[in-house]
């Protein structure tokens, strides 16, 4: 039987969408929950009914990423690209609390040279169909967003796998447990010279009357320490150092970023 002219449009745009899709190096991938299992993600996710103990990176303001994101791949760029696993294109990359997926694909699209495998994780799934949108034409490195709990990451990725960890804006929104966990994780998992990049606001104990580095910072932690004085807050960056001496990790650097934010990059010596 003949098919109407607009059936054959149909049939022509969902063929061509088909073939996109199959080409694509990322593929998204059909949701494995359903709309009312995401509507009661959300509602234990909320202030009222969630364990703060193990709250972790659970707001994500996609404006703030946008905002951000390509300063954090500078810097990023200018880690990799100088890590001798970018002269062969085999760089691998794992973002800690990647929400909804701005920094992993600006991220990678900046050090695609150097990039074999660039893996964006976040400790719910609630926003991955964001995190594959965002992806949509990427390039080649960028995989399929994974859950993992930063608290696991230690026991939940192969050691010796990866050359690089980003962290964006996590410290300040987590249990210490978590911040603590991407230590611990990222000196298991790194090889040798592998880079770990912490991003986000923090303040300095070295400067006077709280270490806030502007008043912005400072009332941004009062608003922080109001909705969960036990977890949320600005670090300090001696503590963030310190943790990293703790499970064998070098200070690199304490890069400035807009908006008085730094990115704070350890490495591993052997």
């Amino acid at each position: 039987r003949r098919r109407s002219p607009a059936r054959d449009r149909t049939h022509a745009t969902h063929t061509r969408r088909t073939h996109r899709r199959r080409t694509r190096a990322f593929h998204r991938v059909p949701s494995t929950t359903s709309r009312r299992d995401r509507g009661e993600r959300k509602k234990r996710m909320s202030a009222n009914n969630i364990n703060h103990t193990q709250r972790y990176n659970i707001v994500a303001s996609t404006s703030a990423a946008q905002r951000n994101a390509h300063a954090i791949a500078a810097v990023a760029k200018k880690y990799i690209a100088n890590h001798p696993a970018a002269r062969t294109q085999s760089f691998d990359c794992l973002e800690i609390a990647c929400g909804s997926g701005v920094h992993a694909r600006v991220v990678c699209d900046a050090c695609e040279d150097a990039l074999r495998s660039y893996v964006p994780t976040d400790v719910f799934d609630g926003a991955f169909d964001d995190v594959r949108a965002n992806a949509v034409d990427a390039c080649e490195a960028l995989r399929a967003p994974e859950v993992l709990d930063a608290r696991e990451f230690d026991v939940r990725v192969d050691a010796r796998s990866l050359d690089g960890v980003l962290a964006v804006n996590v410290a300040h929104i987590s249990s210490k447990a978590a911040t603590v966990g991407i230590f611990r994780g990222a000196a298991r998992a790194l090889r040798e010279h592998g880079v770990l990049m912490i991003y986000g606001p923090f303040t300095d104990a070295t400067i006077a009357d709280g270490g806030f580095r502007s008043d912005g910072d400072r009332k941004f932690d009062a608003s922080l320490r109001e909705r969960d004085a036990e977890n949320f807050g600005l670090v300090d960056v001696q503590t963030m150092d310190g943790y990293a001496a703790e499970f064998g990790l070098e200070v690199v650097a304490h890069e400035e970023m807009p908006a008085n934010n730094l990115t704070l990059v350890f490495r591993q010596p052997k």
